[in-house]
């Protein structure tokens, strides 16, 4: 109940319910005008923009990106002679945050692309599952043997 509302029954003294009864699914009411919202809203974009003009006119800028990590140039080392270098990179962020240990000790699966006990091809490499550069020779050699990124959920 509004507070004007109140007031004016507190003159004419008919008592006011605490909790006013409402539809058990009914969503409260919004406590800001419709023109108040937008008006934020506005405002906020506003603000932004102006971030944005100082930020530049300053020339403050994000800078040059930084250098891609040691798995990332093992990755695009092996990959970018099949022109899959960003694909396999983006493999291997989503299947593994890029972490070699991940799966570590006793997962099914393993390494950079999570390769599983199925994949023969990493003992070619060394049989070390954690080594990003075994890894990624495996995973390729998989890649190769299908065709396609299909081994991996991530795609």
């Amino acid at each position: 109940m509004r507070l004007a509302d109140r007031a004016a029954r507190a003159n004419d003294e008919t008592p006011v319910p605490p909790h006013p009864k409402r539809p058990v699914a009914a969503s409260p009411e919004r406590t800001e005008p419709r023109a108040r919202r937008r008006s934020r809203a506005a405002g906020l974009a506003l603000t932004a923009v102006a971030v944005a003009a100082l930020t530049a006119a300053c020339g403050l800028s994000p800078g040059p990106p930084p250098p891609p990590s040691p798995e990332e140039a093992i990755i695009h080392e092996v990959f970018d002679p099949l022109s899959q270098g960003a694909k396999a990179v983006s493999v291997a962020r989503c299947e593994s945050g890029l972490n070699p240990l991940a799966g570590w000790p006793n997962a099914t699966y393993k390494g950079l692309f999570q390769l599983g006990p199925h994949v023969a091809a990493i003992n070619a490499y060394g049989g070390n599952w954690f080594d990003a550069r075994q890894n990624t020779l495996a995973a390729r050699d998989l890649y190769v043997s299908r065709g396609s990124w299909s081994a991996w959920s991530c795609r």
